[in-house]
């Protein structure tokens, strides 16, 4: 994802379970003109989207090292 759409980044959510960057977020709410009490709730949602979206991260991260070894086991194990 390239653009800082928020439209076009909820579409690409929907259907395609795919999350925007959190940066890119961050900047989509920079871009957004929003009211003091408005940018305070969004901003507090922007926090707990950060948070998540690193552990999600390292989750995946956990499971692809998993994977990888998994693999290179596997390999390692059958005669060539």
């Amino acid at each position: 994802m390239f653009h800082y759409d928020p439209a076009t980044a909820l579409v690409e959510l929907n259907e395609d379970g795919l999350l925007p960057n959190a940066v890119r977020m961050r900047d989509m709410v920079f871009r957004a003109h929003l009211a003091p009490d408005e940018s305070i709730e969004v901003n507090r949602r922007l926090q707990e989207y950060i948070q998540h979206y690193g552990e999600a991260l390292e989750a995946g991260r956990q499971v692809l090292e998993g994977l990888t070894r998994s693999k290179s086991d596997e390999t390692a194990r059958t005669p060539h």
